[in-house]
């Protein structure tokens, strides 16, 4: 009987290692775009811009082009960012151990590991079937309560984990109501009422603080959002999207006003089913309400972050395991917040920013101050929308790129962009993304059923935002002009 014989092979061809298949055409095509898009930039005479140009122009396209497509995961794609700079002589790694080492990994892994406090307990359910059995009396107040939980716990727990925790709860109360529209209205607002609830404060998403990051670096420090004035423009925001969102999505999906066998003992059952309140409930909501008052009062968020995250993880009074911790924390979005000070670094030191003041400014300088605002809010909203790898990218390249430009204008960068920091996330057309892949597993909603809903909020968000903004800008002390 004779044993099989592995083939041997040099190369990773079939992706065993790294999960790149070079068998299939779809790698082959992205494989050899990116090498001729490289190599191609490489050759362009740029020397007139800066000896660095060609050579930073190159390595950024190709990684825009990973990050635009995901054919490799982005914590490969950071990498390749951070390696390629060393290696292409643009950056030293003295230099890119330093930026990586002031960006805001440290505060987001503490920020993350407090956030997972919340799945492993059962606050979350309580909370929920606490309003359903106070409120829940009709349809759409069911699905209003939904948007209000899930919005709330967004602002200081994982969107995703929020959408999931709650699917999970409310999967009982649709099926035992038995109304397929309210089914479907609830598990897609889930994912939505996430992303905006995660919009209301900088630690309710990651993408938030990459963004907020981004804008620092590309404007040397002179410009940021404290944790007070994005808290004040989210949180105003996010009251005005709440009644937007349920209107919208219970009325496109025709939620009946009535249903017969509403009865809220049972949501007054499911809450005592969950036994007391325990122990460790207790410690997180203790845990993140004080950072939550450090952060409002100024205290630095890297001191924040890596302090309360650390408490989390020690024996007594911690909430999460550290095996808990490297299971679950979003690694991939660290990487990006790691890495991507490097890549306005490189951009600025090469230049190229300049090109790019000169070509835009006549264009931009043409709107007027609400109109830049508007402008920037749209683009980042549709890019959101477009590219599928996440609107973390879309900041770092829309912010680095533009907030040189702004200044050259004569414009405040904090006024211009800090609607698009804050809607940093929502990406509410595609129902592929992974926000809503949380929920179309429970099979209420089609595919395609999220696109014109979102389509209408991929406007109306910004809108709301940006106004927001720019009425509040006085009072949080935010000028329009430097």
């Amino acid at each position: 009987m004779g044993k099989d014989v592995q083939k041997f092979q040099l190369f990773d061809i079939d992706g065993s290692a790294v999960g790149f298949d070079f068998r299939k055409r779809k790698n082959r095509i992205h494989f050899i775009i990116s090498f001729f898009l490289f190599a191609g930039i490489m050759l362009l005479p740029l020397d007139s811009i800066s000896d660095t140009a060609a050579r930073t122009l190159a390595l950024t396209a190709l990684v825009l082009y990973m990050w635009i497509t995901l054919y490799v995961d982005l914590m490969t794609s950071s990498l390749v960012l951070a390696g390629g700079a060393i290696l292409l002589g643009l950056l030293s790694y003295k230099e890119v151990a330093t930026l990586f080492g002031s960006s805001q990994f440290l505060p987001m892994l503490g920020i993350c590991i407090v956030a997972l406090g919340a799945s492993t307990t059962k606050l979350t359910s309580r909370f929920a079937y606490f309003l359903l059995w106070k409120f829940g009396r009709k349809p759409r107040t069911i699905a209003l309560v939904a948007v209000i939980v899930c919005a709330v716990l967004s602002s200081v727990v994982s969107n995703i984990a929020t959408a999931i925790l709650l699917a999970a709860t409310f999967a009982p109360v649709i099926e035992h109501l038995g109304n397929k529209q309210l089914g479907k209205a609830i598990m897609i607002l889930l994912p939505v009422s996430a992303m905006y609830g995660g919009a209301a404060l900088i630690n309710g998403s990651g993408p938030n603080l990459v963004a907020l990051q981004n804008l620092e670096l590309a404007t040397e420090g002179t410009a940021t959002v404290s944790y007070l004035q994005w808290a004040t423009v989210g949180w105003v925001s996010l009251l005005l999207i709440i009644p937007i969102i349920v209107v919208l999505y219970t009325r496109y999906f025709k939620v009946p006003k009535t249903i017969d066998g509403i009865d809220v003992t049972v949501f007054k059952q499911s809450l005592n089913e969950l036994g007391p309140i325990t122990g460790k409930e207790i410690r997180w909501l203790l845990i993140m309400l004080t950072m939550i008052v450090f952060l409002v009062f100024g205290f630095p968020m890297g001191y924040v972050g890596v302090i309360f995250g650390t408490i989390c993880l020690l024996p007594g009074i911690g909430i999460v395991s550290g095996k808990e911790m490297l299971k679950n924390v979003p690694w991939f979005l660290l990487f990006i917040l790691g890495f991507s000070p490097v890549l306005s670094s490189i951009l600025t030191q090469s230049k190229l920013t300049n090109v790019l003041i000169s070509a835009t400014s006549p264009y931009l300088n043409q709107f007027s101050i609400l109109g830049l605002i508007l402008f920037f809010t749209f683009l980042k909203s549709i890019l959101n929308n477009i590219i599928i790898s996440g609107p973390a990218p879309v900041s770092i390249i829309l912010i680095s790129s533009f907030a040189p430009v702004v200044m050259s204008l004569g414009y405040n960068p904090v006024a211009i962009f800090m609607p698009a920091l804050i809607l940093s996330h929502p990406a509410t057309i595609l129902g592929s993304s992974a926000s809503y892949q949380t929920t179309y597993q429970y099979g209420y909603w089609d595919i395609t059923e999220t696109i014109r809903p979102g389509a209408a909020m991929m406007l109306l968000g910004p809108i709301v935002v940006s106004v927001v903004c720019y009425l509040l800008y006085p009072l949080l002390g935010i000028s329009l002009m430097l």
